[in-house]
């Protein structure tokens, strides 16, 4: 899945400015002496995700059997969703500190199905089947949490740039209501439901650049590709911002925010595959001290 391009621009020459720093003021400054400022953050604002592309596949068994659905094209689910977000830090030293972030979505849909859809095992007594011309109610609810360790390998006033490692977890919930058929050929009112909880491993690299004392800029990158247990698939995340410090302990701020994810789970509560990307802006206060 691809990255936005607007955010992967954007980066892209974050990079190239930091990479203009020439050696000698590196050296100068890599060893910064000055007191340690804004050990704690939290920033509180809203994000605006635009353009979702979310697709869904449950299965009641390990097969994957169950028919691929485009939420936003198939059952007309919302493709814009505006939600409350809080990120914060806490910096133990100019070397180590933590970050975290939170927010959740919901998005629902009515629409009138066009094509069959098949949900789990035909060879089971758990298929479903949703006919054409069903009405179907659908939400889709998602609680992302974000717990990530940075180490910064360069921290001065002027730039820094960090590796890290950490958790994106995320709570899945999908639910339909509609006429469907339960396998025995009679059409009823019947609701499905899944979710499932994905603690997906992440590592994260990024860097800050202050080009004056008010105004920084920031960006942040995190991947995942791996199987653990139940679970596996991709995840990217980049996140790019621009702060101001207008006051001694309060500032605010605006960025984008990239994502794309692929996940097949077989867990027990939801079996099946999940991919969605979507395009994010952030508007925000921030509290530092």
């Amino acid at each position: 899945m691809m990255m936005k391009t607007p955010a992967l621009v954007a980066a892209v020459s974050f990079l190239v400015a930091l990479a203009g720093v020439s050696p000698s003021s590196q050296a100068q400054e890599r060893y910064d002496d000055s007191p340690l400022t804004k050990r704690f953050a939290i920033r509180i604002g809203g994000f605006l995700m635009q353009d979702f592309d979310t697709t869904v596949r449950l299965d009641s068994t390990q097969v994957p059997i169950g028919t691929i659905i485009n939420l936003e094209d198939s059952l007309n689910v919302e493709s814009d969703a505006r939600v409350v977000r809080i990120d914060g830090s806490y910096r133990f030293n100019k070397k180590h500190r933590i970050n975290f972030g939170w927010f959740a979505s919901s998005r629902s849909g009515d629409a009138v199905v066009t094509e069959e859809i098949r949900i789990g095992d035909p060879d089971s007594e758990d298929e479903i089947v949703i006919s054409p011309g069903a009405r179907i109610l659908s939400q889709w609810n998602f609680d992302v949490v974000n717990v990530i360790y940075n180490w910064s390998f360069l921290n001065t006033w002027r730039y820094e740039l960090f590796l890290g490692a950490g958790l994106n977890i995320r709570n899945l919930k999908l639910d339909f209501a509609g006429d469907f058929d339960p396998g025995d050929g009679v059409v009823r009112e019947e609701q499905v439901n899944a979710e499932g909880i994905l603690p997906l491993p992440v590592v994260s690299f990024g860097g800050r650049w202050n080009f004056s004392k008010k105004w920084l800029a920031g960006w942040r990158w995190q991947w995942f590709a791996i199987r653990i247990g139940d679970y596996g698939g991709n995840l990217k995340d980049v996140v790019l911002s621009f702060e101001n410090d207008t006051s001694k302990h309060v500032g605010f701020g605006f960025g984008l925010n990239s994502f794309a994810l692929n996940i097949t789970a077989e867990g027990e509560e939801f079996k099946g595959e999940v991919s969605e990307d979507y395009l994010g802006l952030l508007g925000y206060v921030k509290v530092y001290f």
